[in-house]
């Protein structure tokens, strides 16, 4: 929860400049009227009357701050003075000195907007100027922090406001989302466990941190008791967008497609935000014979190789068939039977009768586990040539995009490979894109791994991992990319993975060439690079027996 916004009394006497302090020592109860005066205008919702005596109080008295800072907080309530409002907070921290106070006004106006560094650098320096802070502004700090993405941080921010106000339920509300982001589900598990134990009715909990216990207990791989507690939640409470969320994770991780897809859709939807305006009108199960669609995907590009595979099935209902993708993936995705035209991203599409979205093709095809369209490759590749050598040639990626919201919990650290290059008769080659590219050089080990030809786009991964015989990667789109086109792959999972990969296999219906490995517990990767080396040496036994 953020920081509730309320009325500023006025400051008491500053110490920091003699003469100031003695003209505020003077002014001070005239202020104080003028403020009580203002502060019930405030609350009966008489703004415009109470910014008046604000606005007045500045032109006789312009060093005080709270003037400034009270007449900001009057302007959330007065529609387009956001610029006025942002202005005055400025003002409030210059004249103010730096008061806490006024930072984290400005703290909190910069939540508003979703400028979340600002709001993080305001908090940084309001707690720098004063770190004897009060419960909620821990509470706020760490909710912006954890919306950042820096998890462990807004742990220590929650802990702290825990320390402090040990009965607000908040601070173990929000101590059970940052732990279950971190990961760290068992914990996460535990804190919801205590919290609700203090609630003689479990379900007159707050719904957050039931959704967090539900969350954490899917994150375990207990879908199932999540289920039971979520169907004994109200219907309000079912409908909403966090429950609905949860709902289809469950079905997709147990493989119970015809209840997920429909629930994805709206969630997919409420994540991406409102959707792009294309040609055409959405398909509704027109008669396609003789139409044009044009088929998108608003997601990663990992989720447009998984899904394209429905193109050809879109054609083959006598469409012509346009695709609108990611530019790195438009070379490759040319390739694809029955697609007439590939476009990239930016690129003006032609008039068409209808368009989709991708992955929503799985649930129009009403695909189950046991049918979803898994012939590869369905990205053709022409045939690698034969090699006579048992040398295993394995390409690697260990790291995903670092914008991916859970790429904290899915990527590795090149360090963490290091096992691998024990054994003999492999040769290692870095299919590493960006910067984590980088982590070969600093481990000392750049002789060891072979660097191909820096790739432009996925047509040029492609081509190379004809050339390899193995792909070890962690969940990104490279693992979509060899699986579309045949090869074999080795995707490491974290212990909570995503719904694609569903739970308790080491096998994907989606790529019969790939092969999984998961870890034990959350965090855990040693155990998972064990499992690989083991997997290689055997494979490497069978080669050279």
């Amino acid at each position: 929860m953020r920081l509730k916004h309320r009325h500023q009394p006025p400051p008491p006497p500053r110490k920091k400049k003699p003469v100031i302090a003695a003209k505020r020592n003077i002014l001070g109860p005239h202020l104080r009227k003028r403020f009580d005066v203002a502060a019930a205008q405030f609350n009966r919702g008489e703004y415009q009357a109470a910014g008046r005596i604000y606005q007045q109080a500045l032109v006789e008295f312009p060093e005080q701050w709270a003037c400034y800072l009270n007449l900001g907080q009057i302007y959330r309530h007065i529609p387009d003075r956001l610029t006025q409002q942002l202005q005055l907070l400025q003002w409030a921290v210059i004249a103010g000195g730096d008061h806490p106070c006024a930072l984290n006004a400005q703290g909190d106006d910069f939540c508003r907007i979703d400028d979340l560094p600002q709001a993080v650098a305001k908090y940084r320096q309001s707690l720098a100027r004063e770190p004897l802070q009060k419960p909620a502004f821990f509470k706020a700090f760490g909710n912006v922090l954890f919306q950042t993405g820096a998890h462990h941080a807004a742990l220590t921010a929650f802990a702290r406001g825990r320390e402090l106000a040990p009965d607000d339920i908040d601070f173990e509300i929000n101590r059970s989302h940052a732990l279950n982001g971190l990961g760290k589900h068992r914990e996460a598990f535990d804190v919801c466990s205590s919290a609700l134990t203090k609630f003689a009715d479990p379900a007159s909990a707050p719904i957050a941190l039931r959704v967090g216990h539900a969350t954490a207990l899917i994150c375990l791989g207990e879908c199932a008791k999540a289920d039971a507690l979520i169907e004994a939640w109200s219907s309000e409470e079912q409908a909403m967008i966090n429950t609905i969320t949860l709902q289809a994770r469950s079905s997709m991780l147990q493989g119970q497609f015809k209840k997920g897809w429909p629930l994805l859709d709206p969630v997919w939807r409420e994540t991406l935000g409102p959707r792009a305006k294309f040609p055409g009108k959405i398909w509704q199960d027109e008669d396609l014979n003789g139409k044009t669609i044009v088929l998108f995907c608003e997601q990663g590009m990992g989720d447009t190789l998984q899904f394209v595979r429905y193109a050809p099935m879109v054609a083959a209902l006598g469409a012509k068939v346009y695709l609108y993708c990611q530019v790195p993936l438009k070379r490759i995705l040319m390739k694809i039977p029955g697609v007439h035209t590939v476009y990239g991203q930016g690129e003006i599409l032609p008039h068409v009768d209808f368009n989709f979205a991708l992955p929503s093709l799985a649930n129009k095809f009403q695909t189950e586990l046991r049918s979803i369209p898994a012939k590869v490759p369905y990205i053709p590749m022409p045939k690698p040539q034969r090699r006579t050598d048992k040398t295993l040639r394995i390409a690697l990626t260990w790291a995903g995009n670092d914008a991916h919201q859970n790429d904290h919990n899915r990527s590795l650290n090149f360090q963490q490979l290091l096992p691998l290059f024990d054994l003999s008769h492999c040769r290692f080659y870095n299919f590493q894109v960006g910067p984590k590219s980088t982590q070969i050089e600093a481990s000392g080990l750049q002789h060891l791994v072979i660097q191909p030809t820096p790739f432009s786009d996925f047509s040029d991964t492609a081509e190379a991992l004809q050339n390899i015989d193995l792909l070890i990667t962690v969940d990104t789109s490279v693992a979509h990319l060899a699986g579309a086109i045949g090869t074999p792959v080795w995707t490491l999972l974290p212990h909570a993975p995503d719904w694609r990969w569903m739970l308790n296999r080491d096998d994907s219906p989606w790529y019969p060439s790939m092969r999984l490995f998961r870890q034990p517990e959350g965090g855990a990767w040693e155990p998972v690079i064990a499992a690989v080396k083991a997997a290689l040496h055997q494979e490497i036994e069978q080669r050279t027996a």
